[in-house]
């Protein structure tokens, strides 16, 4: 049996809109054909949502039978992919590529379930035929054997251990299990490297490059580890379930006293320059977006990141946001630098930013070679914001000052020397795990920055909270800047209408 293509197989086509434009990606060796490979991108949850059946999802099926099946498909969509070539003009977009596909999937499942019925007796109900269908769509077009793991609403963070099973974090603290999804590590390691060449920007995980990360649908961040330098290929898919958020929604959600919140906005606004700093889950990153958030809506900001997590641009209004992110190299190491040819550094970006006509900048985490981004932001303007790993807020300047030094302009002295003109407070935020399974994340401390009596610079208590508990400690002290940040107070709803 093969897929019935009438005169015209396109009218479920022309109800979709038209106006979806395919983004171009590079070739995908891994796939049955070019056809699926070739300028089509992944396809958005909005476009997999228009263009496919319902179906269930793609789990307890057989994916040597997945990969049959989709070679079929393939085949099928080849055939008709010539023929619509040969009458229309340019090259067939996702969206054709998709309404021709679904027809092909489902054909291509009806003829093996029949030919098991035949073979061997064994019927494939509706709901097996739906799980298959679903399955080889995502083979062709979505996450292939992972496609499961992007589909779990409440998943903070997801790790893939070769062929193990999967361990879920849940946002609420709880912990579980789900079925491998690759039966070797080479079979993991295929998955990984297929979704990085297809990425926006495009990343390399092989050989030469042995760990990657990758941003999929505005949401979801990739990090993958290879064999060549681990016991197993390790995955770990960390989903941003807060990209909307602001300042008064983090204090209701027990973050932070409204007062704390109120501080920060007003700090915001004024063009203070701002540090958030934490360990690994912290909240980072959220409290980071919050924060972009009390940016007032006239401004027009960058994000400088080496992987997009802020999604700035995203927040209602905020589409004139500039967006700016690194490029790998081609695993070439450039003698003279010591960088791969063809890479693009976070600090490379700055010079063409500041002819952006931006108000301020914000670097995301900061790692590495971000820290000189950051320093050259933060003393090209004001309003700069950032995120480091530290396990305490002391800490943040002599890390900074060791990230920046490593570079040829400033030596440890000098950079914590400049740090101390340059940086007006650390937020410290915490992540406490309970014995009774809940997580709390909360605003441990806030601390203003300022030049010292030496090259250290000088932290000043503003806020602090119980290491354990989150519970306020001491009442907030904005200090010398309370008369300055008062003419920018509002009130917190301001922020939540435009969440």
């Amino acid at each position: 049996m093969t897929a019935s293509f009438a005169d015209n197989p396109f009218d479920k086509l022309r109800s979709q809109d038209a106006a979806r434009a395919s983004v171009e990606q590079e070739p995908d060796a891994g796939l049955a054909s070019e056809l699926f490979s070739t300028s089509s991108g992944w396809a958005s949850s909005q476009q997999v949502s228009q263009a496919q059946p319902v179906m269930t999802r793609s789990e307890n099926v057989d994916w040597p039978v997945v990969a049959e099946l989709a070679s079929t498909a393939t085949d099928e969509v080849e055939a008709e992919i010539a023929r619509w070539s040969s009458t229309h003009d340019g090259v067939a977009t996702l969206d054709i590529r998709q309404a021709i596909a679904e027809p092909a999937i489902a054909s291509a499942v009806s003829t093996y379930a029949d030919r098991r019925q035949i073979d061997v007796g064994e019927t494939w109900p509706d709901l097996v035929r739906q799980r298959y269908r679903k399955a080889v769509w995502d083979q062709l077009f979505g996450m292939g054997r992972l496609q499961p793991l992007f589909e779990i609403s409440d998943a903070e963070n997801i790790i893939v251990v070769g062929n193990h099973e999967v361990v879920v974090d849940h946002n609420d603290g709880s912990r579980s299990t789900l079925p491998p999804v690759a039966d070797s590590d080479a079979e993991l390691e295929s998955q990984i490297a297929r979704m990085a060449r297809n990425a926006t920007p495009r990343r390399a995980f092989d050989a030469d490059h042995t760990d990657v990360t990758i941003m999929h649908q505005q949401k979801f961040r990739i990090h993958a580890i290879s064999a060549e330098v681990s016991l197993q290929p390790s995955v770990v898919i960390r989903q941003h379930l807060l990209t909307q958020i602001s300042l008064g929604d983090l204090s209701h959600r027990g973050m932070m006293p409204v007062e704390v919140a109120r501080f920060l906005d007003e700090a915001v606004q004024a063009g203070k320059s701002i540090v958030v700093a934490g360990e690994q889950g912290a909240g980072k990153t959220t409290f980071l977006r919050a924060l972009i958030h009390a940016i007032p809506m006239r401004e027009r900001f960058a994000t400088l990141e080496t992987d997009q997590e802020l999604f700035a641009h995203l927040m209602p209004g905020r589409e004139n946001t500039l967006v700016l992110f690194a490029r790998d190299g081609n695993g070439e190491v450039d003698p003279a630098t010591g960088t791969q040819h063809g890479a693009i550094e976070i600090a490379q970006l700055i010079p063409p930013s500041l002819r952006q006509a931006l108000t301020r900048v914000i670097v995301g985490e900061v790692r590495g070679n971000e820290a000189s981004a950051m320093f050259q932001a933060m003393q090209s303007g004001t309003g700069t914001m950032s995120s480091i790993h530290s396990p305490r807020a002391s800490e943040v300047p002599s890390r900074l000052a060791q990230m920046i030094s490593m570079g040829p302009v400033y030596d440890l002295d000098q950079a914590m020397l400049q740090i101390g003109h340059s940086i007006d407070y650390i937020v410290f935020v915490r992540k406490r795990d309970l014995p009774d399974g809940s997580r709390l994340r909360f605003v441990e401390q806030i601390r203003s920055v300022s030049p010292g009596d030496s090259t250290t610079p000088s932290l000043g208590e503003v806020y602090t909270a119980d290491s354990w508990t989150g519970q306020p400690l001491t009442p907030l002290m904005p200090g010398s800047a309370a008369d300055e940040l008062s003419h920018f107070a509002r009130d917190l709803d301001y922020c939540e209408a435009h969440s």
